[in-house]
């Protein structure tokens, strides 16, 4: 995991547990929010996946890939991602 250096509190948002759904909201604007939430906000749902995929932030996408919580229909529309990160992402996340 690479962290953000230039926006280290977008980074400990998105790791919030007590963040409210509309603060999660409003980090997927910035790339490192958006990636952030990806990768550790507990209270990821179907609409925040939904906008996560819509924006096409490719960090973001492959920590959405890469997750454990992700459902297996939104992995598989990642693993037919056109970007090669993303697609290995999703390999990735099987093995663990």
């Amino acid at each position: 995991m690479i962290l953000n250096t230039k926006f280290p509190l977008l980074n400990g948002l998105g790791a919030n547990p007590a963040l409210p759904h509309e603060m999660a909201r409003r980090l997927l604007r910035h790339p490192v929010g958006c990636r952030s939430v990806a990768r550790s906000y507990a209270g990821i749902d179907a609409e925040l996946r939904s906008l996560i995929l819509e924006s096409g932030e490719l960090s973001a996408l492959g920590e959405l890939a890469s997750s454990p919580r992700t459902p297996t229909a939104v992995r598989w529309r990642l693993a037919a991602h056109e970007d090669h990160g993303v697609r290995s992402a999703c390999m990735l996340a099987r093995r663990k």
